[in-house]
Formats: C-alpha cells, structure tokens, sequence
C-alpha cells in the first residue's frame, strides 16, 4: 500500500480515469439524453416533415418538390449513418500529463466549435424565416437564399474539418488525412467564419436596405421552404457527424 502511495506521490502519470472526455459525440449525447442520436434526428426529421406538410396543404408558400425530397433523403442518410455505434475513444494506455492535457484542450475545442456551429445554422434559419415572414423586410429574392445556402453549407463543411483536425491532434484519435487542408493553409477558418456572418448580414442588406431587382439572376427558383429543408438537412448531417467523433 505504502509502494502505492509513493507512485502517486511522486508524480507517476497514471491511467487517464475520466473516460467521459468533453468530446463532440459526448457532447451530443449528452444534450439528446435520454434519447440516442440517431432517434434525436429522427425526431427532428419527423418534426420538419409535419412542418412542411403544413406550410404546403394551409398556406400559400411555394414549394419545389425536387429540392424538399433531396432534403429528405440527405435528412435520411445522415440518420442512417448515425445509428451505427463506432464505439467510444477512450484512453486505456498510460498517457503522460502533458498528453493528457493537451487532449483535453483539443477535444474541448472541437466541441466548442461543432456547438458554436449549430447554434449558428440554427439562429440562421430562424433568421431566414422571419424575414420571410415579418413586414418590415423587402423581398427576399432566390438568389439571396442560394448564397445564403452555398455559405452555410461550405461553413459546415469547414467547420467539421476543423473539429475532425482538432481531435486528430489529441491522443485518443488516429491521424486523419482530413486534416491536411489545416496544416497548409487557413482557407477552412476563413470559409467557416465567413458562412457565419455572411448570411446574416445579407439578408439585412437586401431585406432592410437594398430595394432593387435582383443582384444576380439564377436560372431556377429556390422558394422559402425549399431553403429551410435543405438548411434543416445540413445540420442533421452535420450533427450525425460530429456524434461519430
């Protein structure tokens, strides 16, 4: 018992005995608890699809089928894929105390950032949808909502290589050639930070300043519930992502 209490006296790095580190998956499940994530999504999809059917059969809002239903099959891959358990990274090896550290802080920053990211797609579709419906906002025309798209979706798309970049670098993850673009430019913080003020800021230009036709033609028609679904299906995704990480 005494030889025991030497070890750990002496600063010996034992067995890291937290396994709940503050991963994104973690993080994810612990906000769905008690439900999985998979029935989470499920449960969202569900919602969103009640929801559209509303709008379509009880109000006037126009609508492309083909958009909705490559919304919903996205939706369902993405519920698909996370119901596979890839099982929980866990550290059973004895790590120094500097490695311990430094996976704490990683993993803490992706989950930080995978939290920042949906709160930010979210806040952007409850924007977006204000707009649409509150008077004191100009049309908002197709090609406003398709940039407003491309943005988010290439934030979500940046922000999940930073995340999977950022555990890659811990201890309890393999290396991911995923994070290649990091380490040789900073093109993905750039795009990521930009998908979440860009579109904000847009729909304030051209629905509570900007007054005139179009900036940009496009060749087909992108309505308000085809922008929400294909938003919703983006960030179920991108959740059914980060759950796996």
């Amino acid at each position: 018992m005494s030889e025991k209490n030497n070890n750990v006296d002496s600063g010996v790095p034992r067995p890291y005995s937290n396994k709940k580190l503050p991963t994104p998956k973690y993080i994810v499940e612990e906000f769905v608890n008690p439900l999985n994530v998979w029935s989470s999504l499920l449960s969202v999809f569900m919602v969103l699809s009640l929801a559209i059917f509303l709008l379509i059969n009880y109000t006037t809002e126009t609508y492309n089928l083909l958009f909705i239903g490559f919304s919903g099959m996205i939706a369902l891959f993405a519920i698909g894929i996370s119901i596979k358990d890839i099982g929980t990274n866990e550290i059973n090896s004895v790590p120094s105390i500097k490695d311990v550290s430094n996976t704490i802080e990683y993993v803490r920053a992706a989950s930080r950032l995978s939290v920042l990211t949906i709160i930010s797609g979210i806040l952007t579709t409850i924007f977006i949808l204000i707009s649409h419906t509150s008077d004191i906002f100009y049309f908002i025309d197709d090609s406003t909502r398709i940039t407003i798209l491309i943005m988010i979706t290439l934030s979500y798309i940046g922000s999940y290589i930073m995340v999977k970049t950022l555990c890659s670098y811990s201890s309890i993850y393999e290396n991911s050639p995923i994070s290649s673009p990091v380490k040789i430019s900073s093109l993905p913080e750039i795009i990521t930070i930009i998908g979440f003020i860009v579109p904000p800021l847009l729909v304030i230009f051209t629905g509570l300043i900007y007054n005139g036709p179009p900036i940009v033609d496009v060749p087909f028609s992108l309505y308000l519930i085809d922008t929400i679904a294909i938003l919703t299906a983006i960030q179920i995704f991108y959740v059914s992502l980060i759950s796996r990480l």
